[in-house]
């Protein structure tokens, strides 16, 4: 397994596993100019490829709270496609998530995961994270709009 940062080339495969994730709405435009938002400081992309092929990403964030002396990290997209779950590919790209965040000097990482994603959540909490708040959200323009 390769775990790398994302390229332009990845679009298409990052396009399909954010379909995978519930975000079909998305072309491949919006896909590539959403991984080129990424190339800013303070965000990052990673992939991970297994025989050849981008089975997995994980898109970061790291900025600062009020209410917080450290940096916070936010993983706000993972996926790893269906055919390749449970083979420790997620696992392994986490970690490298978690080490880009350690390395800007984050202190906490959160990821908001839905709430009929049963596997996702156990996932998490067998990986070390706990439940600790809610997330309210309210839309200012209609969802995948």
């Amino acid at each position: 397994m390769i775990i790398r940062a994302a390229i332009p080339s990845d679009g298409p495969a990052i396009q399909r596993l954010l379909e995978q994730l519930g975000y079909p709405d998305l072309s491949l435009e919006d896909t590539l100019r959403n991984l080129g938002n990424h190339q800013q400081a303070d965000y990052h992309v990673l992939v991970g490829e297994m025989e050849g092929h981008v089975a997995a990403f994980i898109a970061l964030h790291c900025f600062h709270l009020m209410h917080w002396k450290e940096k916070m990290g936010r993983i706000s997209a993972f996926c790893v496609e269906e055919g390749f779950r449970s083979k420790g590919l997620g696992r392994q790209v986490l970690h490298a998530g978690e080490e880009w965040f350690r390395a800007r000097g984050c202190a906490k990482i959160e990821v908001t995961s839905n709430a009929r994603r049963i596997r996702a959540h156990q996932f998490y909490l067998n990986l070390g994270y706990i439940e600790d708040s809610r997330r309210f959200v309210k839309y200012l323009k209609p969802p995948h709009a």
